[in-house]
């Protein structure tokens, strides 16, 4: 009985063996343990995670984007940039709630270099910043990472 009551709580407290809780002035998220971090090597980028020192895919970042544009706006500018750096196989936008939190999502399965390329972009907009949170991962591999890459949009909360 014990066990199972603390299986409850862990699921409700969102306890995984894989996560941390990363925090900094603006956001916090959970992100994987195993993963490389990278702060602010960016003005405009305050958090990018590879899965391996040697190989930029999979990877995620969280990006500020200026708020002087409408939000649609941005999500369809970006969404037809990444187009452009290969063969777009398929582009979906949708828009869904999670931590009481607006979010846009833009799913793209692209073909850069003869690579199949999946790119989820997740836009959060606050008072007077646009948080982008994406996620980038070769397409045979995008069944392994995506409840990983729900997890981490599901656990982003905007703290200013």
């Amino acid at each position: 009985m014990k066990l199972v009551l603390l299986l409850l709580i862990c699921a409700a407290l969102s306890c995984n063996t894989g996560t941390y809780v990363y925090t900094n002035s603006l956001f916090q998220m959970q992100i994987p343990k195993d993963w490389v971090l990278k702060e602010n090597e960016i003005d405009f980028m305050p958090l990018r995670m590879y899965k391996a020192e040697n190989s930029i895919l999979p990877n995620f970042n969280v990006m500020l984007l200026n708020d002087d544009k409408d939000i649609k706006k941005t999500i369809y500018e970006n969404r037809d940039k990444n187009c452009q750096k290969g063969a777009c196989h398929s582009n979906s936008i949708k828009r869904y709630f999670s931590n009481k939190q607006e979010l846009f999502v833009s799913f793209q399965d692209l073909t850069i270099d003869r690579k199949r390329i999946i790119i989820r972009q997740y836009y959060i907009q606050s008072k007077n910043t646009i948080f982008l949170l994406s996620f980038f991962c070769m397409k045979k591999d995008n069944r392994k990472y995506e409840a990983l890459f729900d997890q981490l949009v599901n656990s982003f909360v905007i703290k200013v």
